[in-house]
C-alpha cells in the first residue's frame, strides 16, 4: 500500500491515506478506520497485532483512510474520540465535523465509489463509529466495530446519550465483534428486545439509566437489527472453536456478529480483525 499523510484543510487535523500498490484509473471503495482510545492513526494502522497495513491488513481492493482523534489536554499522547458520552477524561472535540471534512476531501482527491463507503473502529473508535453511523449515515453503506457498544463503557458515569439508530438514520450493513469476557466494555448477553425502557415512557427511561449506565454489545446489535428490519432470532448461527457467529441477510444489507467465548481473551483487537471486516464489506458490495 502507498502511504500518503494529509491534514484536513478545515480542521488542520491529520489522517493517513493508503492507496493500492497497483492503483489504476478505476474507482475504489473507501474504508475509514478509527483507532482505539489512547493511541493514534499510525500506531493502529502499521503495528503488527493491530490493523497491520503492511501484513494482514494490506489490500489492493480498497482505499483505506486512518483518521486520528484529538489529544486529551491532561493526557499527552492519548488521542481519544468524542463518542458522544459525557464523562471525565472523554473528548469533547467536534469529531463529526472532522470526519465529514475527511470524507469530502478524500472523495475530491481520489476516484471513490460513492455508493461503497464504509467505516470501522476499535474500542473507543468503535463507539465513535456507531455515532458516525447515526449522525453521518448518508455517507455509509456499512460499518464494522470491535470491542464497542452504541452507548457506554464499564465503570464510567455517563450522561444519557446512546448512539442508537433513529428514523432519520440510513439502514446499513453492520458487523460487530466482541470478546465475551471483555474487562473494559460490557458484553451483556441480552438482546435488545429485553430492554424496552429505551423506547418506552420517560419514567421507564429514567429507571433504565438509574439502573444501568451503559448499553452492552447485544442491545447495541439488537437496535440495528430492529432498524434494519431483521427478526432478532431469524439469523443463522454457527460455532467455530471458541467463536459463535450469527448472520442476517436481506437483498440489500447484511448483519454479522462474532463473539469469542475464550475466557483468557479480554479487551483486545481480534486476530485477523482487518481481514474479517474487509471480507464483510466485500460481501455487502456483492449483494
Amino acid at each position: 500500500m502507498q502511504r500518503i499523510d494529509r491534514n484536513t484543510q478545515q480542521n488542520n487535523r491529520p489522517y493517513i491515506v493508503y492507496l493500492p500498490d497497483n492503483m489504476g484509473t478505476q474507482s475504489y471503495p473507501l474504508v475509514l478506520v478509527q483507532h482505539g482510545g489512547g493511541t493514534r492513526a499510525e500506531f493502529f494502522a502499521e503495528r503488527p497485532g493491530k490493523w497491520d497495513i503492511n501484513g494482514a491488513g494490506s489490500t489492493d481492493e480498497f482505499i483505506l483512510v486512518f483518521t486520528q482523534a484529538t489529544e486529551l489536554p491532561n493526557s499527552p499522547g492519548s488521542h481519544t474520540w468524542n463518542a458522544g458520552f459525557s464523562a471525565k477524561g472523554i473528548s469533547d472535540a467536534d469529531d463529526i465535523s472532522y470526519i465529514n471534512n475527511v470524507l469530502s476531501e478524500v472523495c475530491a482527491a481520489y476516484s471513490i465509489q460513492r455508493d461503497n463507503i464504509f467505516a470501522c473502529g476499535n474500542s473507543n473508535g468503535g463507539m465513535f463509529t456507531y455515532r458516525m453511523a447515526k449522525e453521518l449515515s448518508e455517507w455509509f453503506k456499512g460499518i464494522a466495530v470491535a470491542q464497542a457498544t452504541a452507548g457506554g463503557q464499564r465503570g464510567l458515569e455517563l450522561a444519557p446519550h446512546f448512539n442508537l439508530p433513529n428514523r432519520e438514520t440510513r439502514r446499513m450493513s453492520v458487523f460487530a465483534y466482541h470478546n465475551e469476557f471483555d474487562d473494559n466494555v460490557h458484553y451483556l448477553p441480552t438482546l435488545f428486545r429485553d430492554y424496552p425502557a429505551i423506547f418506552s415512557s420517560p419514567e421507564d427511561y429514567d429507571w433504565y439509566l438509574t439502573g444501568r449506565r451503559e448499553i452492552g454489545f447485544w442491545p447495541s446489535v439488537g437496535a440495528w437489527l430492529t432498524h434494519n428490519g431483521f427478526a432478532q432470532n431469524a439469523g443463522t448461527a454457527s460455532t467455530i472453536d471458541t467463536y459463535t457467529i450469527n448472520d442476517w441477510a436481506s437483498s440489500d444489507r447484511l448483519m454479522k456478529t462474532v463473539v469469542n467465548g475464550d475466557p483468557s481473551v479480554t479487551h483486545v483487537w481480534p486476530t485477523s480483525g482487518a481481514t474479517q471486516m474487509l471480507r464483510f464489506f466485500t460481501d455487502v458490495m456483492n449483494l
